[in-house]
Parts: structure tokens; sequence; C-alpha cells
């Protein structure tokens, strides 16, 4: 990910990426934290985009995208300024009632063929709707697998969360009907 809309930031955090990696390409880079509502201008403005592309023409970069979790509108802004392989965004068992990614945005993202990455499936880093009770972990990860994503971020602090997960996804049923309302 990279943090900066500027050309000189962006081009430093890939280099960055790429020496503390160890590699001469990156599969995917994403302008991280598309969260206020004049970062589909600044990426333009102050040459950010143009820098990724470069990256991306010039071999170190493969995939481009970009994330964010505060407004889907604000991503609907960010989806015409340029053709992006990838947009990671919120999806969870409380998407449906505030600010829905899964309502506003995929069908936006798959109208141009951008995959969609989801996120907080867990309502954040500390977990907050298992924490809750809300739901479950697995059924807040099968409500996220069972969107129109291409993928799903889980995040995993153990080796036993990580077995947890790997059994969600080699048993994956998606949500329908009843078990989904």
């Amino acid at each position: 990910k990279v943090c900066a809309r500027d050309a000189k930031g962006v081009r430093e955090m890939i280099d960055q990426s790429l020496k503390r990696l160890n590699t001469d390409v990156i599969d995917l880079m994403q302008m991280h934290e598309i969260n206020w509502d004049n970062d589909p201008e600044w990426v333009v403005e102050q040459g950010g985009l143009q820098a990724l592309l470069a990256a991306q023409k010039a071999g170190k970069v493969r995939f481009v995208g970009y994330t964010g979790h505060k407004s889907p509108h604000i991503h609907l802004k960010m989806l015409p300024v340029h053709k992006w392989d990838t947009v990671q965004c919120p999806i969870n068992v409380c998407d449906h009632f505030y600010r829905s990614f899964a309502k506003e945005l995929i069908p936006a993202a798959k109208k141009q063929n951008t995959a969609v990455i989801g996120m907080k499936s867990l309502g954040g880093g500390d977990g907050k709707i298992v924490k809750a009770g809300v739901a479950t972990a697995e059924e807040c990860i099968r409500v996220a697998l069972s969107q129109d994503v291409a993928s799903v971020v889980s995040g995993m602090d153990s080796m036993e969360v990580l077995k947890k997960n790997i059994a969600i996804a080699r048993n994956f049923k998606p949500l329908e009907g009843e078990e989904l309302q």
C-alpha cells in the first residue's frame, strides 16, 4: 500500500516496499485509505496516480488498486478516475445497515471489471462484531465471502485463528435465505 498522494511519495513508498520485500515486482500496489472527499482529485492533481502507473509500466507493479473504509460514496468517486484492478473495502454483517459498500460499491466496481477485496469482516482489527456478540467469527467470514467479492482479508493473530480461518474457507458454503437474513 502507498499512503502518499504525491508522485515523489508514491515512488519512494514503492521503492521502499520493493527493497523491504527483496523483490523486483509487487503483484498488487494499492493507494491506501482513500477516505477523504478530495482524495479522488488529489491522487490525480498531486501526481500519485501517475507515479503508480509509471511503476506499473516499468514492471515494478503488476496490478493497481485502492483501499478505504470511510464511505462508499468516496469509493464511487474514485472508480472513474482510472480503470482500477482492485478496490478494497469493508464487507461485514453491519454493512447492510450503514454506508453499504456491498449495495453501493460492489455493483459499480463489477461494471468496470474491478475486483473487490473485502476487509474488516469481523468489524475491524479488534473484532468488534464478534466481541459484541453480534455474530461469530465464522458467521462474519461467511457473510463476507457470500458477497460478490474476489477475496476477503480475514486477518489472524495466532496459529489457532489461522487454522480456524482455513477450515472456514475449506468448508465454505454461501449464506443464503433465512440463514443470511
